[in-house]
């Protein structure tokens, strides 16, 4: 059994500095970080509302340590732009960006799959429809098929934009 206390005292030293750095000394205290085992495509998600900063536990493993603290640093974040800026900014704006650089690191809304140490190979779904649209001649191609769907464009142009959808053999 690993001891995780070292990295979890190292982790929590960060996010005071990082609270401090920000000019929010309190924010650690309003900051809820837990390890989801059931997150296994996301490394992080962030509750605003709640406090509740999510991570996912693969990023313990020795491997990760740096993308550990980015990602806690990256969701902690949020929770200060939100402070200072309210909700109504962007989530990956300018204000997050700006609190990321200052904090040291860069203002990435997503991280490379390959820094990822234990991640599984994400699955790729195939496309089981085409869909066509007989007004403008575009065509695409859907893993699932919705027959609330509309063409945009035609939609735009003032049409009704009603898509016809085609199964596609398996390969």
């Amino acid at each position: 059994m690993t001891d995780w206390q070292p990295i979890l005292n190292e982790l929590h030293a960060a996010l005071l500095r990082w609270a401090s750095l920000w000019g929010l000394p309190r924010l650690t205290q309003q900051a809820t970080l837990e390890f989801s085992p059931r997150m296994t495509t996301t490394l992080g998600r962030c509750n605003c509302r709640t406090g509740r900063i999510k991570i996912n536990p693969l990023l313990l493993l020795p491997e990760n340590r740096e993308l550990l603290f980015e990602t806690v640093c990256h969701e902690l974040a949020h929770l200060a732009a939100t402070a200072h800026y309210g909700r109504s900014i962007q989530p990956h704006g300018t204000e997050w960006k700006g609190l990321m650089q200052r904090a040291g690191y860069p203002g990435h809304a997503t991280v490379r799959a390959h820094r990822i140490h234990g991640l599984p190979a994400r699955k790729t779904r195939t496309a089981r429809y085409e869909v066509h649209c007989p007004a403008c001649q575009m065509t695409w191609r859907k893993h699932r098929r919705d027959l609330r769907w509309r063409c945009r464009r035609c939609l735009e142009a003032g049409r009704e934009g009603r898509l016809v959808f085609q199964s596609l053999a398996p390969a």
